[in-house]
């Protein structure tokens, strides 16, 4: 990753546990946020020095999918687990992606999976052992695993929460929903006092599921790029350029319409979008990029736009409430030192753009930028300061600073002293 090798943190830490990321109820992938999220963090560790693991409940459907149709995804995940020195383990288990069936029947089928992947994995008493899961299906595989071992004393169970179940929840799923979701936050509530850390990436959600459930729950950034040692920001480049990006897909979650609006309220830039194609951005360069390419992409931009939704009860049911929305694109752009202009719909990614000053806010319903205040916006050494700041704020969102701070969360879980 960009000419990290690992062997700082490797001769600062000798490693005392094995890691082991755990994914359930979602293929595994090479791309996308298992690329993100999984893949790479897991690559790092290794670098460390750690043995690391990566083991997948695999629905029973995607499976057949991937077989059936040659896709391959599986397969890919092994291999490139095997060139990297990941080991790398999976079962069918009868279980959908998400929904209904999936919670219902959690218990049983996710019994089974732990099953099934504790025999794989021949566990070693006293081989102490970390299981990182990234969803709440995760989690919970992740605690039956340790329960199924009797390891208590040697393993601990990592939430990575990403977010909480909010109020807006049975939105989305009508009279089922709404029967469902006392039972969901009692889940929640369950893996929360399971599991040995929990991490989210957002304070307000942070602070708010700690009250609710007494659970202490520690702020995680999203991890973005690494930086070089010898990497700065070309900003005469992105000047002359002025390439104001757009990353992802569009869909509910943003609306083309309001993209459109702030691109064209940031006068003399030109849309670089790493977007596939969609009939309302036709005119407009459309391309996509490999998760690895995504670094180099954000290098050129002079800014990066978030939009969302105007229309906030779709976007509701899309993001699953406001305060659990702070997007991995804002986070893997400012880690290269990239400003943001976001939507003042939302309200924490907009915050932090306003303290930090590393962006400007757009605000829908005004249909102009309001902050910064002032006729600004062809101002060089404006969007100078803007880059700055981005910069500056930026690295706490790179993968090591990231990693660093899970290394040190799980190694107090086994009485280790930080290496600070």
């Amino acid at each position: 990753m960009n000419g990290f090798d690992g062997s700082e943190i490797k001769n600062a830490i000798e490693p005392v546990f094995d890691l082991i990321f755990i994914t359930a109820a979602e293929p595994p992938s090479v791309a996308g946020l298992h690329a993100s999220q999984v893949l790479e963090p897991a690559i790092f560790m290794a670098k460390c020095g750690h043995r690391v693991t990566w083991l997948a409940a695999v629905p029973l459907f995607s499976y057949l999918e991937d077989m059936v149709l040659f896709r391959g995804r599986i397969r890919s995940v092994q291999d490139r687990c095997a060139k990297e020195g990941i080991h790398f383990e999976f079962v069918v288990a009868p279980i959908t992606i998400g929904g209904s069936l999936s919670f219902l029947f959690r218990h049983l089928t996710l019994r089974w999976a732990a099953n099934r992947l504790v025999t794989l994995m021949r566990p070693q008493e006293g081989r102490r052992r970390v299981l990182h899961a990234r969803s709440y299906y995760a989690a919970h595989l992740a605690c039956e695993i340790k329960s199924i071992a009797k390891l208590e004393e040697a393993w601990r169970v990592s939430f990575d929460m990403r977010s909480v179940l909010p109020e807006e929840f049975p939105m989305a799923h009508g009279f089922l929903g709404k029967a469902r979701f006392g039972f969901a936050k009692q889940w929640e509530h369950e893996l929360l006092g399971k599991s040995d850390v929990s991490f989210l990436p957002l304070e307000y959600a942070r602070e708010r599921i700690s009250r609710e459930s007494g659970c202490e729950v520690v702020f995680a950034p999203i991890q973005g790029f690494d930086r070089a040692p010898d990497w700065s920001v070309d900003f005469e480049q992105r000047w002359a350029n002025r390439y104001m990006g757009y990353a992802g897909s569009i869909s509910t979650w943003h609306d083309p319409v309001i993209l459109l609006e702030m691109l064209a309220s940031i006068p003399g830039s030109h849309p670089r979008l790493a977007a596939p194609p969609h009939p309302l951005l036709e005119g407009l360069s459309c391309e996509t990029y490999e998760h690895h390419e995504m670094a180099a992409y954000y290098d050129g931009l002079l800014g990066l736009v978030i939009p969302g939704r105007k229309d906030l009860e779709d976007y509701f049911i899309s993001f699953k409430m406001r305060c659990n929305f702070f997007s991995t694109k804002a986070a893997e752009a400012l880690s290269r030192g990239v400003p943001l202009v976001v939507s003042s719909k939302l309200t924490e990614l907009a915050e932090f753009v306003r303290q930090h000053e590393c962006g400007a806010v757009y605000d829908i319903d005004k249909r102009q930028i309001v902050f910064p205040e002032g006729n600004w916006l062809e101002s060089k050494s404006e969007w100078l300061r803007l880059s700055e700041n981005a910069t500056n704020v930026g690295e706490m969102f790179t993968r090591r600073r990231v990693m660093e701070l899970y290394q040190s969360e799980w190694n107090s879980l086994f009485e280790v002293p930080s290496a600070n």
